[in-house]
């Protein structure tokens, strides 16, 4: 099977071996590995290119082939379960092959006519970016997307001063960045 375009590697030939992830027979070969540490949370926005298709069958969706990335909410069901579970583990850069099988993608029903019953389905996935998206106060009250991130560790403590007018969402939303960090954030009107 030959993956992407701008990827000439054969699945036999990547020097990485296939994985299970989890317990549902879901397998991973990475064939770059990510330039970060960091892998998405539930909720965040990602940005991938993907090729796919059927074990022994036709070619699926390519994001390749329309010229732009796909994005998608991970975690929340916007996807094949397989994808979900698989992305979750990607880092930023990282390119691999996920073996999906049918109880994480179509199951017995399939998706006609492209996806037959209990199809095994083999995507090519680039692990683009994504957006980081946090409810600061665990009811969705505040939630914070951060735009870019910020440098070091460090963020502001309950008792340091900040200059200027801040909505009162702000104080505790600040105290969650990094300096140089660009966020956004969106509020539940009280």
């Amino acid at each position: 099977m030959t993956l992407s375009p701008q990827n000439e590697l054969k699945i036999q030939d990547s020097e990485f071996l296939f994985k299970e992830i989890g317990n549902e027979g879901l397998t991973k070969q990475i064939l770059r590995k990510g330039v970060t540490w960091q892998t998405p949370f539930s909720g965040d926005q990602v940005q991938v290119h993907f090729s796919g298709q059927v074990e022994n069958g036709p070619s699926l969706e390519s994001s390749y082939d329309k010229g732009s990335p796909f994005h998608f909410k991970l975690g929340q069901g916007e996807v094949i379960k397989g994808w979900d579970e698989g992305v979750a583990t990607m880092k930023k850069g990282e390119r691999a092959v996920f073996k999906i099988p049918p109880n994480l993608a179509y199951g017995e029903v399939g998706s006609p006519p492209l996806i037959p019953p209990n199809a095994i389905l083999i995507f090519e996935i680039e692990m683009l970016g994504w957006s980081t998206i946090r409810d600061l106060t665990g009811d969705g009250g505040i939630m914070k997307k951060t735009i870019r991130e910020g440098e070091g560790w460090a963020t502001p403590k309950e008792l340091d001063e900040v200059l200027g007018y801040l909505c009162p969402a702000m104080s505790i939303a600040v105290k969650t960045m990094r300096k140089g960090e660009v966020a956004e954030l969106s509020m539940k009107f009280f």
